[in-house]
């Protein structure tokens, strides 16, 4: 998914549902344009629960600066929602990529580093996250 905003926009990248067994670890690679305006937020749905995996932002991304994301996905029916905004920063438009999206059944993420490289914002809920 490659996303653009001029102007308070939002895009979203949507999943089939997926069943499985035993859940399983979720890998993406991303990357971000637009300092503090950009945002990356990533939901996952099992039956009526709704609930932010994943938020990263702009700041600190270095141009054509790629970082790998994972979350684990409880097992059940799921959809992952991919949410994108953005807006102008220093007169240029924001900009969110995704890319590799990756599911592996049966497995579970690795575990969050206790420091990170960079000074990147991340917001850390429920069973999630891992920034490299």
């Amino acid at each position: 998914m490659y996303f653009t905003s001029p102007s308070r926009e939002e895009g979203i990248l949507t999943s089939p549902y997926m069943v499985t067994t035993s859940g399983g670890c979720l890998y993406f690679y991303y990357n971000m344009e637009g300092g503090p305006s950009v945002e990356l937020k990533i939901y996952i749905q099992a039956g009526v629960n709704k609930t932010m995996t994943f938020y990263a932002n702009g700041i600190d991304m270095k141009t054509d600066q790629w970082k790998k994301g994972w979350f684990n996905i409880p097992p059940g029916g799921t959809e992952v929602f991919f949410h994108a905004y953005g807006d102008i920063y220093y007169l240029k438009p924001s900009i969110v990529a995704i890319d590799d999206i990756f599911f592996d059944e049966g497995t579970r993420c690795p575990a969050s580093p206790s420091k990170y490289e960079d000074n990147s914002v991340l917001l850390f809920m429920s069973n999630i996250i891992n920034v490299v």
